[in-house]
């Protein structure tokens, strides 16, 4: 049972190198990205995106409010009939 408790150890330590490697890779490519231009091509996207995500918003905000706005008027108009009758 010893033997096998050791063997998963074993196992588990080769696993933690492995993924210290595949860090230690993403370490450099993520330093190259930095030091390179193409962080500020990102950035720009995001920007962009940032923008057109706002003004979707504030157009999603706009129909809100006037389906809004109509549905009270409608309300406001059924009840002005049932009044009046």
């Amino acid at each position: 049972m010893l033997d096998g408790i050791r063997h998963a150890i074993v196992h588990l330590e080769e696993r933690i190198d492995r993924m210290d490697c595949r860090f230690g890779r993403m370490e450099q490519r993520l330093a190259a990205l930095d030091g390179d231009r193409s962080l500020d091509k990102i950035d720009r996207r995001f920007d962009a995106l940032e923008a057109k995500m706002s003004r979707q918003f504030v157009w999603l905000v706009g129909m809100q409010v006037t389906t809004l706005a109509a549905v009270v008027a409608a309300f406001a108009t059924m009840m002005a009939a049932l009044i009046g009758r």
